[in-house]
């Protein structure tokens, strides 16, 4: 026969206890109206941020709580996923998001939103038949990541599995007594790290090691094998010694047992189903006692969470068993009918997502204080078995007092419950209809203060004898409540006065005061305390409160006259310091030292004015109504009310009406049974969650656009001068609801106390002044109280570049920097002008000198008469020929280091003038070839002399030692270098002087000068070529 089965590997901790703790459960719904991009969803994780990831058909869907972000196929290029049908989600070994879909896998950087996509063909190989990703299986351990296909085609099923190891995919296959298997259809890890599979579906379990060698074969006993199975689509979970599945990285708990190994199994013959827990070691069986389902096959949705919870679908309902209970989770939570449960996951908050084919359920686990006893079906009215008086009946048993049923014994522990005393009982006077407000048991015997007498009724338990005692002096006060005064006595609290009964002679006593006042003998007692001094208190029907010591001074403490919300008072819980007061209009608290009187009503939080039982439990004070219960911190003065949510089988109370069972256990009775609550039972509405940065958007002034920007935490935010403001959004890690959860924030640094922000969750930021900020943001419980947890995020504002310290030092060094350079400058300025001075000096000597001193000495000479008349005229010319060339040569010096003639134009004119007076007297004709864009060059002082010179030099040679005709002059400027080229058509003359002499060695000398090249050739003429 070919078997189907649902498997889950829990550790097995719990034993059955009829004082289970009882739970409740909150439910909401998510769907497409909140932006899930479809209703049908396939899978449910939670990253490490806490933000949970649903896979739909259409779509991967991102939540934080508050919104959905999509991720599908027509996305951007840089996190478009590979298909929107997504199969199944997981979180990788570096804590990405792995998604298989119907042709292959996504893997997105949950921080950055970066996707890359790997095809089916490249997972499976080109040639597999296997074209789509059903499952990924990641080791919680050693974190092996294991892929699972699973393709339909013409009928036929093809399944694969492969191993991503070192970027490759290796196909996974296993050989079992001389038979390998290619189909792997579960793969698991245990504890001790070793691997677990299941082939094709088989009943058994093997063993293997790395290389998917067998090391054990474990198969399931025959005597499962007469079982038809469901052919229900398999959800498999598997964990060894832990309370998990393996697929949920969440869900991980400390180690139970390394060496068991438990599998949780649920089979079906369409009839019959078994659930049931296999020791795969030891090959037992111990059958749980899950409710079994109308519809067989649903039951095969399963999940196992931490703490060995069972989840699964039952029927169209949800089913959660529980330590050993099973709830059925639908309507009375608020789900609808459910037709497909696809996914159960439980978050790290406690929420237990559960994914259908029409949206999300959240569903939030709180642990009832609560339990719920001696309730009945209840009327039209919505009345069932409505309570009275509740007493102490022995160390576990207490008696209960009901309206029309008469008094039960009843054992909150067992709930075995057994009439005492029927509703109506003849006594040796008369026939009573027994309707206890006020009940005792002291020995056999039960004494009733009851509705319908006066006096009082005694009732013997062993020979269920009832005896009707009066009061000779009080034959018309009817009872209505009864108080211990000591072991030996009971205050009786009537509708006319206060008695004392002696329980010991039976005698019943009425009560006066030592004054004339006969208040308290007429007084409609409604409730008596008697409190540690002996002091006893006593509350009316319509005369407020009032004292007896225990020397029957009789006093009225307070009333409606001097403050009190109201006479008719309904219970009285005494104190050091205070009093507190149940009235019909509100919880009055009376300071016993000040007198002040302070008021609690619906306005404070309090579920109804009419305050009927108080129990005082250290901080707490537990108030019933006729709305509900109510939990008062004394502390802080806050509320929290339970009612028709927590589904009470009623939610009106009655008065004279509760009992402190134990520490820790209280009772108070109501119009259908009793509420038992359990005060150890902490309060998960005050765990403390946490805050994340959903998003952060900032102003980029460079961009000049909003940026949404992904940011680390740890190395904090920094905000840039043209950043002109930034946003943050948040969430909580409370992700069952986020509708009522406020919000606060403290910018230290800046705040000297915490913002409010209400229910908004976002927070913007404008211009905030320079300098290193820590934003702290904080949240609700479910409570309504703040959270301890706070979110820190450092944030930096920088300031603007020219307003930073070390812009300013490099401000100084820069303005040290000019003031050393123009210093430089001026230094090198005054430099030059010595140097021009001195080559002034020096061109004065030289030049101008040596022809001043030949001018002075043939002066002299002449005047000296050595000459004869025409010798004298000889030196006269050559004495005006010397003055001209001093002048030309003065010239010459003041026009080099003239700044107006800087410009090339202006050397041009003076070599044109120099060459026309130097050489049209030989008649040698002189051409210049110049371009038209020279005038926008400059030349310096220095290169203007010494090229004007250089070229004066070679005028000058030619005149002295060429027989040219012509003189050709060619200048230009050739990537920013100064050409010019010299050129004649003569031959060299015969000369004493050598032509290589002083002239060619001065225009060398003074190229160099500045930084030039000179070339000479007398091939074809003289030619001189200067580069500056």
């Amino acid at each position: 026969m070919f078997f189907r089965y649902t498997i889950f590997v829990i550790a097995f901790l719990h034993c059955f206890s009829a004082s289970s703790q009882s739970y409740s459960f909150k439910t909401n719904y998510l769907g497409m109206e909140d932006g899930l991009s479809f209703r049908h969803v396939n899978a449910i994780t939670q990253d490490n941020d806490g933000f949970v990831w649903i896979g739909t058909r259409t779509g991967l869907n991102k939540f934080d709580g508050y919104r959905f972000i999509s991720y599908t196929e027509e996305g951007q290029s840089s996190n478009a996923i590979i298909n929107n049908n997504i199969h199944d989600l997981e979180i990788g070994p570096k804590g990405n998001i792995w998604v298989a879909t119907e042709t292959g896998i996504s893997i997105i950087n949950s921080r950055t939103d970066e996707v890359m996509s790997i095809k089916s063909s490249q997972v499976f190989g080109d040639d597999s038949e296997v074209s789509s990703i059903s499952n990924i299986v990641i080791t919680p351990y050693s974190k092996r990541v294991f892929i699972q296909g699973h393709t339909l085609n013409a009928l036929e099923h093809y399944y694969t599995t492969v191993e991503y190891k070192d970027g490759q995919f290796i196909p996974v296959s296993v050989e079992i007594k001389d038979k390998k298997w290619d189909v792997i259809r579960y793969v698991f890890e245990d504890a001790n790290r070793e691997l677990w599979i299941n082939p094709n579906n088989e009943m058994l379990f093997v063993k293997v090691n790395d290389d998917f060698e067998t090391k054990e074969v474990v198969e399931l006993p025959e005597s499962l094998f007469d079982l038809y199975l469901s052919d229900s689509k398999f959800h498999i979970n598997f964990e060894t010694s832990k309370a998990i599945p393996y697929r949920r990285k969440h869900d991980f708990t400390q180690d139970i047992s390394k060496s068991s190994l438990e599998i949780f199994l649920s089979f079906c013959d369409g009839e019959k189903v078994v659930n049931a827990l296999w020791n795969v070691q030891k090959n037992t069986f111990k059958e749980l006692a899950l409710r079994k389902p109308k519809r067989i096959n649903s039951s095969l949705r399963f999940n196992v969470t931490t703490d060995g919870q069972i989840w699964r679908q039952y029927d169209q309902e949800v089913g959660a068993f529980i330590k050993g209970k099973d709830y059925i989770i639908g309507s009375d939570y608020g789900l609808p009918e459910i037709s497909l449960i696809t996914e159960f996951y439980k978050s790290d908050d406690g929420t237990v997502w559960v994914g259908t084919d029409f949206g999300v359920y959240r569903i939030l686990q709180v642990k009832n204080p609560f339990e719920f006893h001696f309730s009945s079906t209840p009327d039209h009215n919505g009345i069932g078995n409505s309570l009275r008086s509740i007493s102490q009946y022995s160390n576990n048993e207490i008696l209960v007092s009901t309206v029309g049923n008469g008094v039960w014994q009843y054992n909150p522990i067992s709930g075995k419950a057994e009439q005492l005393i029927k509703k109506n009982v003849k006594s040796a006077l008369k026939a009573h209809h027994i309707l206890p407000f006020g009940i005792y048991h002291a020995d056999k015997t039960i004494w009733m203060a009851n509705w319908f007498d006066h006096g009082i009724l005694k009732y013997n338990t062993i020979t269920k004898e009832l005896t009707h005692l009066t009061c000779p002096e009080n034959e018309r006060g009817y009872g209505r409540c009864l108080e211990k005064k000591s072991d030996s006595e009971l205050w009786l609290g009537t509708d006319l006065g206060l008695n004392l009964l002696n329980i010991e002679n039976d005698r019943i006593t009425q009560v006066h005061t030592n004054k004339d006042d006969k208040t308290l003998e007429t007084l409609n007692i409604t409730f008596l305390k008697q409190d540690r001094e002996g002091l006893l208190w006593i509350g009316s029907q319509n005369s407020g409160v009032f004292t007896l010591d225990k020397e029957s001074n009789f006093s009225s403490v307070i009333d409606k006259s001097n403050g009190l919300s109201s006479d008719a008072i309904l219970s009285i819980q005494t104190g050091t310091d205070y009093v507190w007061i149940g009235t019909s209009n509100g919880l009055n608290r009376w300071n016993v030292n000040t007198k002040e009187l302070t008021l609690f009503t619906t306005d404070n939080g309090l579920p109804d004015n009419t305050v009927y039982e108080i129990l005082d439990e250290g901080d707490v004070l537990w108030l019933s109504t006729n709305r509900g219960l109510c939990r008062f911190d004394k502390r802080d003065n806050g509320t929290t009310n339970y009612g028709s949510k927590m589904n009470f089988p009623n939610t009106e109370f009655n008065n004279m009406s509760s009992l402190k069972y134990n520490d820790s256990t209280l009772i108070f009775g109501s119009l259908n049974g009793y509420v038992q609550i359990n005060t150890a039972v902490k309060n998960e509405d005050t765990k403390n969650f946490g805050v994340v940065l959903s998003r952060f958007e900032k102003f980029d002034g460079i961009k000049n656009k909003i940026q949404e920007i992904r940011i680390d935490l740890s190395k904090g935010i920094d905000i840039s001068p043209g950043d002109k403001f930034f946003n943050f959004e948040f969430a909580t890690t409370d992700l069952f609801s986020n509708t009522f959860k406020r919000f606060a924030y403290r910018l230290e640094g800046y705040d000297e106390v915490w913002n409010e922000l209400g229910f908004e969750n976002k927070i913007r930021f404008n211009s905030l002044p320079v300098g290193s900020y820590n934003l702290k943001v904080k949240t609700t419980r479910r409570d309504g109280k703040w959270s301890s947890s706070v979110l820190t995020i450092p944030i930096r504002i920088h300031q603007v570049f020219y307003m930073t310290w070390w812009f300013f030092v490099l401000m100084a060094i820069t303005f040290m920097l000019i003031v050393f350079l123009i210093y430089k400058y001026r230094l090198n300025q005054l430099k030059k002008l010595e140097k021009i001075r001195l080559q002034i000096a020096s061109d004065l000597h030289d030049d101008v000198g040596s022809i001043l001193t030949q001018i002075s000495i043939r002066t002299e000479l002449v005047t000296e008469g050595i000459f004869d008349e025409k010798e004298r005229g000889e030196e006269l010319i050559k004495i005006a020929q010397s003055t001209r060339t001093a002048v030309d040569t003065m010239g010459d010096i003041v026009w080099s280091i003239d700044s107006r003639k800087d410009g090339f134009n202006d050397l041009i004119d003076r070599m044109k003038e120099y060459a026309s007076k130097t050489l049209t007297p030989l008649d040698i004709q002189c051409w210049f070839e110049i371009p038209e864009d020279l005038s926008l060059y400059t030349l310096s002082l220095e290169k203007r002399q010494n090229i004007y010179l250089i070229f004066k030099e070679s005028v000058n040679n030619i005149t002295k030692h060429s027989n040219a005709s012509e003189f050709k002059v060619i200048i230009g400027v050739h990537r920013g270098k100064f050409l010019m080229q010299l050129k004649d058509n003569g031959t060299l003359k015969p000369s004493k002087e050598d032509y290589q002499g002083q002239g060619l060695m001065n225009m060398k000398m003074r190229a160099e000068r500045i930084g030039g090249d000179v070339s000479i050739t007398t091939t074809d003429g003289f030619e001189i070529s200067i580069k500056v």
